[in-house]
């Protein structure tokens, strides 16, 4: 979606257009920064899914094996785990 968006942007914005001083950088500058949020985008989703993952874990100990069951089919969980899922494929 960010890669839409920000194709979205380019295609308005245009190659003429003048990038503002703040957002002026060198090649090195722009690597460093989209490596730094790449790491910490699969940070977030490495304790994110940790965390779903052992929550899970104490809830189908405590109640039964039907609590992993009805996670599973849910579709707020399944838009998540696609989500994450999708965003570490590409």
């Amino acid at each position: 979606m960010l890669a839409i968006a920000a194709t979205a942007v380019d295609d308005l914005v245009g190659d003429e257009a003048e990038v503002p001083l703040a957002l002026a950088m060198s090649s090195n500058a722009a690597t460093w920064l989209v490596a730094t949020v790449a790491g910490a985008m699969i940070t977030t989703v490495g304790v994110v899914f940790s965390l779903t993952v052992v929550s899970l874990q104490l809830a189908s100990s405590q109640f039964s094996p039907r609590v992993m069951r009805s996670f599973i089919r849910d579709r707020l969980s399944q838009g998540v785990r696609w989500a994450t899922s999708r965003g570490r494929s590409r």
